[in-house]
């Protein structure tokens, strides 16, 4: 037990936490990034599929079909630049 008592002493002496937390933000920010990213270019190459959802979904307007993927698609993006310009990742 003291050997534990040591080990986790001569960690909390060098690790700051202030270092860690920080880390931890930019990471937790990329991988937002990463889903909005993801998410948009589904949209994107997934196009066909995603006018088919809205049809099924019951949009009866062809042109509902369309603007509201690229409504999605722009809303992924945008989050996706807020986060950044927001962090200075």
């Amino acid at each position: 037990m003291a050997a534990l008592a040591t080990v986790l002493q001569a960690i909390d002496e060098r690790v700051s936490l202030k270092h860690v937390h920080r880390r931890l933000q930019v990471v937790a920010k990329l991988l937002i990034v990463a889903t909005f990213v993801e998410d948009a270019l589904r949209m994107l190459f997934k196009f066909d599929q995603q006018q088919q959802s809205m049809e099924i979904a019951g949009w009866t307007s062809p042109a509902l079909h369309t603007l509201l993927p690229l409504l999605s698609l722009a809303v992924q993006s945008c989050g996706a630049l807020l986060v950044l310009a927001s962090s200075g990742v």
